[in-house]
């Protein structure tokens, strides 16, 4: 017997000489974070058999969660304050990534339960010129999100 992926979940498909009747075993996927994750699937039969498969996953990140205007003259800072709800009810660590020139700010962001937190985000470009980044805040629980400049 083979299991193969497909748009409905995990389908066995049994060869004839076997007999088994072809089954189909929901798989629902729904990752937190975009990137790779590296697993494995393993169907044990009542005897003990059991096939095993290597699986790897290539989650998207979510699309932006809106587009935030900053300019600022060269070699001058403009600050810009992003909210960051927590939804949970225990406090969250948000890693922070900052995707494009002249941006600064924390690597983390600490936001108690239930409540907002406020991330400075600073921009001071070196150089004159139109440009775009991005912010993103990740975390396992929370998921990631993320604002295009």
């Amino acid at each position: 017997n083979a299991l193969a992926l497909g748009a409905g979940g995990l389908r066995r498909k049994s060869s004839v000489s076997s007999r088994v009747a072809p089954a189909t075993y929901p798989l629902t996927i729904a990752p937190q974070l975009g990137g790779s994750v590296h697993g494995s699937i393993t169907v044990r039969t009542p005897d003990g058999r059991y096939l095993w498969y290597t699986v790897e996953i290539r989650a998207s990140p979510p699309p932006a969660e809106r587009t935030i205007e900053v300019e600022a003259a060269v070699r001058t800072a403009a600050q810009l304050e992003i909210e960051v709800s927590n939804p949970l009810d225990t406090e969250v660590e948000f890693e922070v990534e900052l995707e494009g020139e002249g941006l600064l700010g924390e690597s983390r962001l600490i936001v108690a339960p239930k409540e907002a937190g406020k991330y400075l985000l600073v921009f001071a470009p070196l150089v004159a010129g139109v440009a775009s980044g991005a912010v993103s805040f990740l975390n396992p629980s929370v998921g990631e999100f993320w604002y295009k400049l």
